[in-house]
């Protein structure tokens, strides 16, 4: 699989595809949508993501397979460090939540299919 995308069709053993693809520092292809530390988003505590940090622009809610301050770089987008987690229904594929502080700008993002890699920290 080397060099080659990750593919959302692909189901055996998801997990350890992903994690084998981080360590490649390539780009690879995932699912990002957007997100606000609102209640009716997370939960009764938004301003405090999973690592148990608080929630900040650059934040990136990750898969499980990424370690909680790796950087992830988005192409034509941004770098963002990963102190979040993504719902258990999304946990093991490519899918990623970017923090905006504004719905508008989160709504303006929306869904998309983009390119990333993982950033030397």
């Amino acid at each position: 699989r080397a060099g080659r995308p990750y593919r959302q069709t692909a189901e055996p053993d998801e997990e350890s595809d992903i994690q084998a693809q981080v360590g490649e520092k390539v780009w690879l292809t995932g699912e990002f949508t957007a997100y606000t530390p609102s209640e009716d988003e997370t939960d009764a505590d938004p301003w405090t993501n999973a690592s148990g940090k608080r929630t900040k622009l650059g934040d990136i809610a990750c898969p499980k397979v990424f370690a909680f301050g790796t950087k992830v770089e988005v192409k034509g987008v941004g770098i963002y460090e990963c102190w979040d987690r993504m719902n258990q229904r999304y946990a093991e594929k490519p899918n990623f939540d970017i923090v905006f502080m504004e719905k508008t700008e989160a709504y303006d993002f929306g869904r998309r299919t983009l390119e990333y890699r993982i950033v030397d920290n």
